[in-house]
């Protein structure tokens, strides 16, 4: 990722992010120092913690639509609609991305909600 940011004494800058496995991490930097004007590189490592998760297919008047449904800490369930499954049955069908995606999130809430 790289993002224009102010620097000290206010100028113009570049930040730029290089996510990787740890143990590339000082190769990489050796990259970012050799090929940019930088003077040096921060390292850090992240951890992240994620939902569970199940991935199902619902049913949709547009076609059917993956969708992944996030198991939130006390139960309930997050859905997203996948979106190569929403853009691929949105160009089929001729609806928008917006309407297929609506539309899988009621059928998923819809066959939540028969449980």
């Amino acid at each position: 990722m790289i993002a224009p940011v102010t620097m000290k004494k206010g100028r113009s800058g570049l930040w730029l992010v290089v996510l990787c496995e740890p143990h590339d991490a000082r190769r990489l930097a050796e990259i970012v120092l050799r090929e940019t004007s930088t003077l040096g590189v921060r390292i850090r490592e992240e951890r992240r913690i994620e939902l569970p998760r199940r991935i199902l297919e619902v049913q949709t008047s547009y076609g059917t639509v993956r969708v992944k449904a996030a198991i939130l800490p006390e139960g309930t369930e997050r859905p997203m609609p996948e979106f190569e499954s929403v853009l691929e049955i949105a160009g089929r069908s001729g609806a928008s991305v917006q309407a297929v995606s609506a539309a899988a999130v009621r059928a998923f809430e819809d066959l939540s909600n028969a449980r």
